[in-house]
C-alpha cells in the first residue's frame, strides 16, 4: 500500500523523500515496481473488469464501482416499526443529515412501493437524460419500464429477480 502511494504521487514528490517519510526503502520500492502482480491482484483486476461490464450493460445501475453517499436532506421514509422509531436509529439518521418521514399509525395504504419505484425511475432513467419533447419522454419512460424495469432489473422484494422472471416462476 505504501509503495502504491509512492507510485501514485511520484510526479508530485521525490521518490526518496516519500520513501523516507513512509519508512520504506527506495530499493524495495523499485523492486516492487518490477514485480509481477500477485495472483490476488490479477483476480481483483478481472473482477473489476466484470463489474465494469455489468455496470455498463445494465444502464449503469448494477455493479457501480463507487459507493454513493446520499446528499444532506435525503427523505428517509419508513413505517412506524420499533426499529425505525428507536432513538439510536433516529440519531443515526440525524447524524447523516437525513429527514425522517413516517406513515401514519395503522395506515395500510402507505405508498412506499410507489415511492421506491419513482426513486428508481428518477435515478435510473430521468436524471441521465434530457428530453426535448414529451414524445421523447414518453418513449424513454416506456422503454425503461417495459424493457428494463420489468424484464431486466432485479428487485429485492422479488428475491433479486425481475418481475418477468418472478411471474414465470409463479406459473
Amino acid at each position: 500500500m505504501k509503495y502504491q502511494f509512492v507510485a501514485d504521487h511520484r510526479q508530485a514528490y521525490p521518490i526518496t523523500v516519500m520513501c523516507r517519510v513512509l519508512d520504506v526503502s527506495v530499493s524495495g520500492y523499485y523492486a516492487w515496481c518490477k514485480r509481477e502482480p500477485s495472483r490476488h491482484s490479477r483476480e481483483d483486476a478481472q473482477l473489476a473488469e466484470q463489474v465494469k461490464v455489468a455496470f455498463q450493460a445494465n444502464r449503469c445501475v448494477y455493479g457501480s464501482p463507487a459507493r454513493r453517499r446520499p446528499p444532506t436532506g435525503l427523505l428517509h421514509h419508513t413505517d412506524r416499526g420499533s426499529t425505525y422509531t428507536g432513538e439510536s436509529y433516529q440519531a443515526l439518521l440525524r447524524h447523516a443529515g437525513m429527514v425522517t418521514s413516517m406513515s401514519r399509525t395503522a395506515d395500510c395504504y402507505d405508498n412506499a412501493a410507489m415511492e421506491s419505484f419513482f426513486h428508481s425511475f428518477k435515478g435510473e432513467c430521468l436524471e441521465s437524460q434530457s428530453f426535448q419533447t414529451r414524445a421523447q419522454a414518453r418513449s424513454a419512460t416506456f422503454e425503461y419500464i417495459e424493457t428494463f424495469y420489468n424484464r431486466t432489473r432485479r428487485h429485492s422484494t422479488l428475491h433479486y429477480v425481475s418481475p418477468l422472471v418472478h411471474e414465470q416462476l409463479m406459473c
